[in-house]
């Protein structure tokens, strides 16, 4: 999937770790691919999987990430609070890539 975050709370040490991933089969509902990036939308979806992840870098290869979705053609949607760590240098950046379709 070509993304990566990490994730550290400062909340209590009791708190559950991670940023809730909830995941969708891009597919329509007659099970057709997308045609243009306007198909790609969460909107009248239902996510196939709900969890906390504790980060969000991932690396599926060839597999699925649940039975429930399919090996491509897959959504992701991640709420909750990032803290960055405080740069060594007054600049920075995040680069994300988040497309997988086949």
């Amino acid at each position: 999937m070509g993304l990566s975050f990490s994730y550290n709370s400062q909340e209590r040490s009791n708190a559950i770790r991670g940023i809730t991933g909830e995941y969708f089969s891009a597919l329509d509902a007659l099970g057709n691919v997308p045609t243009s990036a306007a198909g790609y939308t969460f909107a009248g979806k239902t996510p196939a999987l709900v969890r906390t992840d504790p980060a969000i870098s991932f690396d599926w290869g060839n597999g699925q990430l649940v039975p429930a979705l399919p090996g491509d053609y897959v959504m992701g949607r991640w709420t909750g609070f990032l803290t960055a760590r405080p740069a060594p240098t007054a600049s920075g950046s995040v680069t994300t890539t988040g497309r997988d379709c086949g």
